[in-house]
């Protein structure tokens, strides 16, 4: 089925956008980054001269003062915020522009993730190849396009933990990076549209920044009246003692234990609000200081040597077409669809945010990694980084399902169309004020604990929805559309002790990655395991004894109760079906002597000069519940450091 660009019955801003010039080029000036820990490779007497005249040609005519590869979580907000300050900024994005359904109806988000139009197809191993489990593989869907994955997450905003901060702080000997400071970045980026802002300045909350965030549509329970799903609801909510306010962000309930109200990045409008909205404010308001350069796909950082024999970063190639990722859901193939290769120049400074996956590989591909992995697919290596690739991290995540005796009211008529005139749902959105089920989000309310006392963290979430979700797997929302009367419940098992890998497979930029958590092999992350399958168990055992609940369960269909009769059972089912999707840590920052830090405190790539990475591939442990509110939190610190450095 064609999924329809909609864009007047959306949004009214709508997409008018001026990507950048063919001729446009761009120039350099050297940024000072000290001491480097990492000698450049013998592969540097290969690299041109800084001082060659046709790269100062091209820098002299060049138009760009910064460009930023990506236009996700890391690299949305912080080009937004250089073009915002003055300063000529080029995003280059693999995809394109999508305002349609799928982007901007916040329940549509579960056709987004099979959208062909913007899904990137990861597939990732969990264990070592070999082991028991070693064949286990989940699909792993990212989104392409300008706001990355911020088009197709399940909107749900959770502040970090002031503990991730305080780690940072601690190992760079930096109170900038403290919570105290950083703190203020949420305040910056929130338009809090559910609470006064005499009572959620004080505590935090933000107002007229470029996220709106409101309350999950608790007006749905009165406007479809169903007391099966009254009771649910209830029973969830009364079933542990709240946090104070119900709001995991207010700063109070830093280590609260309890039940709170899960918040959604949503416009007032009722539409989905993302990093997409914050480019296209910040392009509409001065096209000429922010451009996008659709359909480019970076695959090499460029370097040259300065004088004093170090290595210099100057500019990007890219490869441009459409869906020339291999992980593309509609990829040609390997070699076709190439319409050119293009080359930008930066004035300032090159910034990678292509992700998790994608930024150590494109760094790999610049010669900027381990060095015998590189030397194996004959690409020269220019820094030995042995971090680049490591450190991979992300949740532990599993579901139990239960049906219901009757079918969810709300969800009547509902059939995630595209049609309003097939589609009596759709139809009601776009005449009630977009108020109906759409409104929602991927789930209503959170219980969240400590696994043991002495954590200065929480690092369970055990969180509640109207819906069957098994995991993801291609074709999981017509599974879960088989439903209507279903109810999920998801432990998410944060701060996890597994560290795996990001490796190339080849040396052509079009080889797939092999990806691998590496997940229950060591001490640390066999607790996970064990915190996980402890989760499911309390589930099970509350609803068992939780007649308001109980009395509407009609079967528990996953996982059934004779797959799960032991603790060994349960550790089974877990390691043949759990999955994550915060996926983090693979180009880490560190202090000075780490070797395996690819970048200092400051973003900077060890070894490059004019090289930083702002995505989630920076932190060196995968942060607090929700990665996507600590990214824009980090990405407008980035903005900031990067912009006094320049200054």
């Amino acid at each position: 089925m064609k999924i329809p660009t909609f864009a007047p019955l959306v949004l009214s801003n709508l997409f008018g956008y001026s990507t950048s010039d063919p001729s446009d080029q761009s120039a350099l000036v050297n940024i000072d980054i000290g001491s480097q820990p990492y000698a450049p490779e013998p592969a540097i007497k290969d690299l041109p001269d800084c001082d060659d005249k046709d790269i100062q040609s091209n820098l002299v005519d060049s138009t760009y003062d910064f460009l930023v590869v990506g236009a996700g979580a890391g690299g949305g907000p912080l080009a937004s915020r250089l073009a915002a300050e003055g300063w000529r900024t080029l995003v280059i994005e693999a995809g394109k522009d999508h305002v349609t359904f799928n982007t901007t109806i916040p329940l549509y988000l579960i056709q987004a993730t099979e959208d062909p139009e913007i899904s990137l197809d990861y597939y990732v191993n969990h264990y070592p190849k070999g082991t028991k489990y070693g064949d286990v593989q989940t699909w792993y869907p990212r989104s392409q396009g300008l706001g990355g994955c911020t088009i197709h997450n399940a909107l749900i905003n959770l502040i970090p933990h002031k503990w991730d901060f305080e780690q940072l702080q601690n190992m760079f000997n930096d109170e900038t990076w403290g919570w105290q400071n950083m703190a203020k970045y949420y305040t910056r980026v929130e338009n809090n549209l559910w609470l006064p802002n005499g009572l959620g300045l004080p505590i935090g909350h933000g107002y007229g920044g470029w996220l709106s965030t409101q309350l999950p549509p608790t007006s749905l329970l009165t406007d479809y009246p169903d007391q099966q799903l009254v009771d649910l609801v209830t029973a969830i909510r009364t079933g542990r003692q709240p946090v104070v306010n119900e709001d995991y962000n207010d700063w109070r309930n830093d280590e609260a234990q309890g039940g709170s109200w899960i918040t959604l990045t949503k416009q007032a409008n009722g539409t989905r609000s993302s990093v997409r909205d914050r480019l296209m404010e910040v392009h509409n308001q001065n096209p000429r200081l922010l451009k996008f350069a659709f359909e480019s796909w970076a695959t090499k950082v460029l370097t040259c040597k300065t004088r004093d024999n170090k290595i210099k970063a100057y500019g990007v190639e890219a490869l441009q077409g459409a869906n020339l990722n291999p992980v593309s859901n509609k990829f040609p193939g390997k070699g076709k669809g190439i319409e050119r290769v293009r080359r930008w120049y930066a004035k300032k400074e090159v910034i990678l945010s292509a992700g998790p996956f994608e930024t150590p590989k494109l760094l790999m591909h610049s010669g900027i990694g381990d060095r015998d992995h590189l030397k194996k697919y004959n690409i020269k290596p220019l820094v030995h980084s042995p971090g680049v690739g490591q450190n991979l991290q992300d949740r532990v995540e599993e579901t139990t399902v239960f049906t219901l005796k009757k079918p969810h009211v709300v969800f009547q008529n509902c059939t995630f169309g595209y049609d309003p005139a097939k589609d009596p749902c759709l139809a009601e959105w776009f005449a009630n004020g977009r108020k109906n089920l759409y409104a929602a989000g991927a789930a209503l309310y959170a219980w969240s604990y400590k696994s043991s006392p002495s954590l200065p963290y929480r690092d369970v979430w055990n969180f509640w929805g109207p819906a069957a979700f098994f995991g993801y797997f291609q074709g999981w929302v017509a599974e879960t559309l088989k439903y209507p009367n279903a109810f999920v419940n998801v432990i998410l098992k944060a701060h996890t002790g597994s560290r795996g890998w990001v490796k190339l497979t080849g040396p052509d930029p079009q080889d797939k990655l092999e990806i691998n958590k590496n997940e229950f092999v060591t001490k640390e992350s066999l607790n996970d395991l064990e915190i996980v399958k402890d989760g499911m168990k309390i589930t099970r055992d509350w609803v068992n004894k939780t007649e308001l609940f109980n009395k509407h369960v009609d079967q528990i269909i996953w996982p059934k109760d004779e797959q799960v009769k032991t603790d060994e059972d349960y550790k089974d089912f877990i390691r043949k079906n759990q999955w994550g999707h915060h996926a983090c840590c693979t180009a880490k920052m560190g202090k000075d002597g780490d070797e395996t830090a690819v970048l200092d405190g400051q973003f900077r790539v060890r070894g490059v000069s004019n090289l930083r990475v702002v995505d989630l591939s920076i932190w060196p442990t995968i942060p607090g519940m929700f990665v996507a509110t600590p990214m824009y939190m980090v990405s407008e610190r980035a903005a900031d450091v990067i912009i006094d450095d320049i200054q």
